[in-house]
């Protein structure tokens, strides 16, 4: 999901259509990865159908009655010390060359290269050029889910003992070109596939996923969606009162601080309001019923081989 920040919001509108316009001419034969692409493109709406390459992970859902989540739950996770300390930001890759690498690291060069491309060169189908040219555009405008899944693995990698060191003392061109792959990973159908799943549910289904992920390390994404904007966060720790369930989450558009989301579970609503450190409103989003809200496990995020473009004309 690409980054809606609150100053640029009309202009992001008024780029979404002439992206639309482009993108339909661009990928009207790629299918599936199209459809599983269909979040970035009519921007921010998961529509993959590939099921099959995504376990049910929401069928638990069904049985969050019989055991019920503590009211307060954590993950350890710290935005000031387990988040960046730069801000998302706004800037597509600088060469042609680059995007299709980005292509390339999520479906493999079998599926984006010509067959007599070298083996220090490759020769891209037209079709994953334009691609690849049509997800740039769209990286332009914001990282944010490539900042939240990246600020995830970091976390539960010094969870596991495979690295020592903070995130924050990793600088943006340390981590530049593994954030714009992670945000990359949005186009893959088991990521399509298990937002629309989510996103079927209404907001009080979705917080006992949201609190397991929460359990095993701030491990699933959490997208939200107002109009045709979208935004994704991290939760981070969970605490329920009464009707309301308040999530904190690490926001990759306001680092160091801890932002909170809150669910009534009450008349299926929520609210979201991302504030800096004076305490001035940066962001103020709220949504209600099924479509609003997604969750989705950064395990999902597998790269995969395609033959879309190989089959395209």
């Amino acid at each position: 999901m690409i980054s809606v920040m609150s100053r640029g919001a009309s202009q992001n509108t008024r780029f979404k259509k002439k992206f639309l316009v482009f993108l339909g001419v661009v990928i009207v034969a790629l299918s599936p990865v199209s459809q599983a692409l269909a979040r970035t493109l009519t921007p921010f709406d998961h529509t993959g159908t590939d099921l099959a390459t995504s376990p049910n992970l929401t069928q638990k859902v069904v049985n969050k009655k019989v055991n019920p989540l503590p009211a307060t739950l954590t993950s350890g996770f710290n935005p000031e010390v387990d988040g960046f300390q730069f801000s998302n930001w706004t800037e597509s890759l600088p060469t042609s060359a680059e995007s299709i690498a980005l292509l390339i690291s999520i479906f493999g060069s079998d599926s984006i290269c010509r067959q007599n491309s070298s083996s220090t060169t490759c020769d891209p189908y037209p079709s994953a050029s334009s691609f690849a040219l049509a997800m740039n555009e769209r990286l332009a405008d914001g990282r944010c889910e490539g900042m939240v899944v990246l600020a995830s693995k970091l976390f539960n990698e010094k969870r596991n003992g495979l690295h020592l060191g903070n995130t924050s003392d990793l600088t943006k061109d340390q981590l530049a070109q593994q954030i714009s792959y992670w945000w990359g990973t949005q186009i893959l159908p088991a990521v399509s596939a298990e937002s629309q799943r989510t996103r079927e549910l209404q907001p009080s289904d979705l917080i006992d996923l949201i609190g397991e992920s929460i359990t095993s390390g701030a491990t699933s994404t959490l997208g939200i969606y107002q109009g045709e904007s979208g935004h994704t966060l991290l939760p981070i720790a969970m605490r329920a009162l009464n009707d309301t369930v308040h999530i904190d989450v690490y926001d990759g558009n306001t680092p160091k601080i801890t932002q909170t989301l809150t669910i009534n579970t009450v008349n299926e609503s929520w609210v979201y309001a991302a504030r800096d450190l004076n305490g001035n409103t940066l962001m103020q989003w709220s949504g209600s019923g099924a479509g609003s809200l997604d969750v989705i496990p950064v395990a999902v995020r597998t790269p995969q081989a395609t033959s879309s473009f190989v089959n395209s004309k």
